[in-house]
């Protein structure tokens, strides 16, 4: 290689690296990316199964990577289905008695200085029943009730 080969060659290395640097900075800074939609999922299966189309293909036209339209395949191949299972507490579900709930709030309203321990504590002993702090916390959250403690300077 002469000098000006070596020199373009150098700096075209340069060039890409600092590419790099900038898209892992921009990755950096926005995050994980959003996942695709449920109908992007569903598109993938129809073109691979239904049209034909092979996954390098399929992925070109929906603009996605292969490795995850061979995912949504093969879930669809396992499981008959590409949409995703929704997590977390189903919305219907009571996880504690009215009345339990009653004395939890008068126990804060009454006695604001009470930790979420102590509250758990007069749970146990007016219901026999154990909440942990957790679902306490959770609890006052979902009702918005905040439980921030004002000194007094």
């Amino acid at each position: 290689m002469n000098d000006a080969t070596q020199w373009f060659a150098g700096k075209h290395l340069n060039y890409l690296l600092i590419c790099i640097l900038k898209a892992v900075h921009f990755l950096l800074k926005i995050g994980m990316p959003k996942a695709y939609s449920e109908d992007l999922h569903l598109r993938a299966v129809w073109l691979h199964f239904f049209l034909g189309y092979d996954t390098e293909e399929t992925a070109g036209l929906l603009a996605m990577s292969v490795r995850s339209v061979e995912r949504y395949l093969r879930k669809y191949v396992r499981m008959g289905e590409v949409i995703a299972k929704k997590t977390g507490r189903p919305v219907d579900l009571v996880g504690m008695h009215p009345r339990e709930e009653l004395v939890m709030m008068e126990a804060m309203l009454e006695h604001p200085e009470k930790t979420l321990a102590e509250i758990a504590q007069e749970m146990m002993r007016v219901y026999g029943r154990h909440f942990h702090v957790s679902t306490i916390c959770r609890y006052f959250q979902r009702n918005g009730v905040t439980r921030k403690t004002v000194s007094l300077h």
